[in-house]
Parts: structure tokens; C-alpha cells; sequence
């Protein structure tokens, strides 16, 4: 082979390699916006889940539609989740486990705080609202595991990190500290007026 002939090869060779590098990074592109979008959305649902206790104890009245009303919305928030679940499952099993254990976490206070609040009467009035009640979640430790395994994932080589992923996950989950429910700030503990 001649020179021009291997330099001709090698500038056909370097010309495919540069357009395959491009196509993998423009996929590659696309494929993060599309999974950003899902975590996103995923996570948008966790946050509606801890918002239901306070759409029941705010409601309107206590009548057989807004209950129904109400129902409808729990629903609603729980198949977006199980969706969430799956297509997250599909995507990726150490986001799958992070996501799932997430809602576990937020799950175990959640219930009890929709009990207390379908069990105490709505809203009457103006004064009652500000403050009428604050719900804790016990779950930013796994809300940063969560947050930890959708950002690897989203690097070019993420599923190459699963395992890393993973134990720094359970490092996380390892450091949590004892939580306590923060007291909520009643009357009683504000200073009185004009004090500073």
C-alpha cells in the first residue's frame, strides 16, 4: 500500500470514528434529558404523596363529594407512583431501589398523618389556617441516597458505577442520624409582642 492510499484509509477511518463519537454523544444527550425528565417527575409524585395529609385536613367541608374528591387524588397520586416504580425499575435497579426506598421511608409517617388528618374536623375558618399543622418526614437521608443514584445514573458511564453507587448509598443510609420530630412552634412558645 502506498502512502497516499494509507493516508486516504487513515482520514476515512478518522472521519467515521469522529461521526460515531458524535452520534453516541448526541444519543447520549438525549437519553439524560429523557431520564432528567422522568427522576424529575418521579420525584414530583414523592412530593405530592407527603402533600395529601395536608389537601385532607385542609378541605373544604366534611360532605360525601369532597371525601370522594379527596379519594380520587390518593388514588391518582398512588398509580403515578406504582407507574414511577415500574418505568424506574426499567430504567435502572439502583434507582429502582433508592426511589422505592424512598417512598418507604415517607411512607411510614405518611399514613399516619392522613389518619390524623381525615380524623380531625376541616378548616373553619380563617385563624385556623397558618400553621394549623405541620407533618414531618423522616426521609432526607433517603431522599439524598435517591437523588445520589439518579445523578450517577445520568453520567455517560453510570451504569458502570452501579456498584459504587450502591455502597455509597448504604453509606448514607448508615450516617442517618436518630431523628426526632422537630416540635412545632405553638402560641405558647412565641415571644410576646414587642419583645425582641
Amino acid at each position: 500500500m502506498d502512502t497516499a492510499t494509507k493516508a486516504a484509509l487513515a482520514s476515512a477511518l478518522l472521519t467515521a470514528l469522529v461521526a460515531l463519537a458524535g452520534y453516541w454523544v448526541n444519543q447520549h444527550m438525549k437519553r439524560r434529558e429523557t431520564k432528567s425528565q422522568m427522576y424529575a417527575q418521579a420525584l414530583q409524585v414523592i412530593h405530592e404523596y407527603q402533600e395529601l395529609p395536608y389537601a385532607i385536613r385542609h378541605r373544604v367541608d366534611a360532605t360525601p363529594a369532597t371525601r370522594s374528591a379527596l379519594a380520587a387524588r390518593v388514588s391518582n397520586v398512588f398509580g403515578r407512583l406504582h407507574h414511577y416504580q415500574t418505568l424506574l425499575a426499567m430504567d435502572s435497579p439502583v434507582v429502582s431501589d433508592a426511589y422505592v426506598n424512598l417512598f418507604s421511608q415517607t411512607r411510614k409517617q405518611c399514613g399516619e398523618y392522613r389518619k390524623q388528618a381525615w380524623n380531625s374536623p376541616p378548616i373553619a375558618t380563617d385563624p385556623e389556617m397558618p400553621g394549623s399543622t405541620r407533618f414531618y418526614y423522616d426521609n432526607i437521608a433517603a431522599m439524598d441516597a435517591c437523588l445520589l443514584a439518579m445523578r450517577r445514573e445520568l453520567r455517560p458511564w453510570g451504569w458502570m458505577q452501579r456498584k459504587n453507587t450502591r455502597k455509597r448509598m448504604a453509606d448514607l443510609d448508615r450516617s442517618r442520624p436518630d431523628w426526632r420530630r422537630p416540635r412545632a412552634v405553638s402560641d405558647d412558645d412565641r415571644p410576646p409582642a414587642g419583645a425582641v
